[in-house]
C-alpha cells in the first residue's frame, strides 16, 4: 500500500469519527463502507460514491464484492484479497 493511501484512510476515518458516520474498511483499507443510519455509501481506492463510479469498481473486483455480500449474509462464493510481500 502506497503511503498516500493509508494518508487517506486517516483522513477518512477522522471525518467519519468527526461526523459520527460508522466506516468500516475491506481488504487492508482498498476500500472502505460509511454508514450514517439511513444510507450506505463506499469509497473505492480514490473512487468516491458521488457518482457511479465507486460502484463499477465494486462490482469489477471479486474480492471487495465478496466482502460487501458477505456483510450483508448474502450467499457468494468467497474472494479473499492478499497483499503480496
Amino acid at each position: 500500500m502506497k503511503s498516500y493511501e493509508r494518508d487517506l484512510g486517516g483522513v477518512i476515518e477522522e471525518v467519519c469519527n468527526e461526523e459520527k458516520i460508522a466506516l468500516e474498511s475491506y481488504s487492508y483499507g482498498y476500500f472502505f463502507r460509511l454508514n450514517n443510519g439511513a444510507v450506505d455509501r463506499y469509497i473505492f481506492e480514490n473512487k468516491f460514491g458521488l457518482n457511479t463510479a465507486s460502484a463499477v469498481a465494486l462490482c469489477t473486483d471479486k474480492s471487495a464484492a465478496s466482502d460487501v455480500l458477505r456483510t450483508f449474509n448474502i450467499p457468494n462464493v468467497r474472494h479473499e484479497f492478499y497483499m503480496s510481500p
